[in-house]
């Protein structure tokens, strides 16, 4: 955790965190011997440790979401179809597919991290949005001019979602998308929803969210 964490040094969000952070790590596998000995039954001592391994999962789960958001916020996002490299299969299907107008209500997008995975996602989410998206032989090509190119870019638009599947992972807030789904886009023609980390989605959330991807909602 500390070698991954020293990466995050160069984000400014490093600073605000890294007293906290500091502090967490220290935690990590701090027992109080003195305290533990003071008990009497082993029932006592088992609750202790119970206690204390709950701590230490807590501060371990704060120390990931760190990381998750540093890595977020330091790497540098791809902006449009042509600048993305080594995915050729996987973006000639997906610019055929929004060129013929055949989407599908849902993609799902694997592999190991750092490959591009949400940036992909919010480039197609660009080209499907985009009502100037044009072909020129060879790429789908955006505008990236239009309110819709520029509210995604800048990560404020109201009709591409992106949610991180590590911190909403319960059955409430998919509950949510549910609800928020019903609603047609504000603009366009589509709705996008982008779910980081949804392997991250516990297995009641999984199966809320089963019926919306099968049978979701017109122009989402």
């Amino acid at each position: 955790l500390e070698t991954q964490l020293e990466k995050g040094k160069r984000s400014g969000a490093w600073q605000a965190d890294s007293a906290r952070i500091n502090s967490e790590i220290g935690a990590l596998g701090a027992v109080n011997l003195a305290a533990l000995e003071e008990l009497e039954t082993s029932q006592q001592r088992k609750t202790y440790l119970d206690a204390q391994s709950a701590d230490l999962t807590e501060a371990l789960t704060t120390l990931e979401d760190a990381i998750r958001r540093i890595d977020r916020e330091t790497r540098e996002r791809l902006v449009k179809i042509a600048d993305i490299v080594g995915q050729t299969p996987v973006v000639r299907t997906l610019m055929n597919a929004i060129h013929t107008n055949r989407l599908h209500q849902a993609y799902l997008f694997t592999g190991s991290r750092g490959i591009g995975k949400t940036s992909i996602a919010r480039i197609i989410a660009k080209a499907i949005r985009c009502p100037d998206t044009k072909w020129d032989g060879s790429w789908l090509r955006c505008c990236d001019q239009c309110p819709s190119c520029t509210e995604i870019a800048r990560g404020n638009s109201v009709d591409v979602i992106e949610i991180d599947g590590a911190s909403n992972n319960g059955v409430d807030h998919v509950r949510e998308i549910r609800e928020n789904a019903k609603f047609l886009p504000s603009a366009g023609s589509r709705k996008v929803y982008i779910i980081d980390e949804v392997h991250m989605l516990s297995t009641a959330a999984f199966n809320a969210l089963l019926k919306t991807l099968e049978e979701p909602p017109p122009d989402r």
